[in-house]
């Protein structure tokens, strides 16, 4: 039982880390085109991990 719940968190945790990253990845596409409030509202992203995103 026990390793089942552990199994369920590690693959809600990969899942979790998977939409981050492609949040991400949707964002730097975006970079170009709109402006970081637009990007944040689109993606759910914070203005912090835009600016961030900017500064890389």
């Amino acid at each position: 039982m026990a390793d089942s719940l552990r199994r369920q968190k590690t693959i809600a945790l990969g899942q979790r880390k998977g939409r981050q990253e492609e949040k991400l990845a949707i964002a730097r596409e975006l970079l170009a085109l709109l402006d970081d409030e637009a990007i944040a509202r689109v993606t759910g992203l914070s203005a912090d991990e835009i600016r961030d995103l900017r500064g890389e």
